[in-house]
This record gives C-alpha cells, sequence and structure tokens, in this order.
C-alpha cells in the first residue's frame, strides 16, 4: 500500500503585509490598519484539528510581537513554526547585516510568544540560486532554524 504525504504552508501574515508592491509596504503605518490575521488564522487552526492535519506555518516576527498567543497556540496544536522575517523584506532590498537582524529579531519574537522556528526557511521573493547569506540558530533545545537567502 503507498501512503500518499501531501505538504501544506501557511504564511502567516495581514492583508496589509504585501512584500515588493509599494502598496502598505511603510511599516510605520502598519499599526493603523484593522487585523484580520487572528480572526483568519482561528478558522484555519479549526479546519486543521477537524482533519487531523498539520501545517508549517511562516510567521512574521511582526505578528509574533503583537499576537504571541496566537503563535503560542499554533505550537500547541502541533504545527512546525518557521519564519519570513520580521517584516517581510525582500532579501534582495536587504544587505547582509540587515537580513542577519531581520531574522533574528522574527526569531527572537517568535520564541518569545511560546512558538519555535523550529526548521523555517525565508523564501523572500529571490530567484533560486546559489545562497548569499544563511543563518542557523537554536530555540532552548527545541530545535534549530536555518534559513538562507538568495544572490539578487
Amino acid at each position: 500500500m503507498t501512503t500518499c504525504r501531501n505538504a501544506l504552508t501557511v504564511d502567516l501574515e495581514d492583508w496589509y503585509h504585501i512584500c515588493g508592491t509599494g502598496r502598505s509596504g511603510d511599516v510605520s503605518t502598519w499599526d493603523a490598519h484593522e487585523s484580520r490575521v487572528t480572526r483568519n488564522t482561528a478558522k484555519v487552526l479549526s479546519l486543521l484539528r477537524e482533519h487531523r492535519a498539520r501545517a508549517t506555518f511562516f510567521v512574521l516576527g511582526y505578528i509574533a510581537e503583537r499576537e504571541p498567543g496566537l503563535i503560542a497556540d499554533i505550537a500547541k496544536e502541533g504545527h512546525e513554526i518557521a519564519t519570513h522575517g520580521h517584516y517581510h523584506r525582500r532579501v534582495f532590498e536587504m544587505s547582509e547585516e540587515e537580513f542577519a537582524e531581520d531574522v533574528d529579531r522574527s526569531m527572537e519574537a517568535i520564541s518569545s510568544a511560546g512558538g519555535c522556528a523550529s526548521s523555517g526557511t525565508a523564501h523572500r521573493n529571490g530567484p533560486s540560486g546559489p545562497t548569499r547569506c544563511g543563518r542557523s540558530g537554536s530555540c532552548g533545545g527545541k530545535g534549530s532554524v536555518t534559513i538562507p537567502a538568495w544572490s539578487p
């Protein structure tokens, strides 16, 4: 008997966390927008629970800072937590230092919220190509994260 395995990923971001369009890209305005992420994620978690399915949630550090209970709920239900960075910035628009700071801040926010970015990969709209900068770290012995970025 052959078992079919599927993978499901969820980008945990709000409607105004648009990457690379110029619309709502100014993070200083994000707190002024209505957040829908908690309500919508609760629906996704309910569906996953109903079907006994697991997913990888790519969490923005920004959300982990503002909705720590949501991140803790995702982790408690056994889902993997990864990151797309703190502010969902495109990697080729950052220096290596900015990228490192962005990912480190996101990992800290996720860890503080009770989730652990256990094995995440951030695909920041970079073309597949050679690794430009990588970040790796651990989360209190609960796992580690390795996040490659791509050359522009």
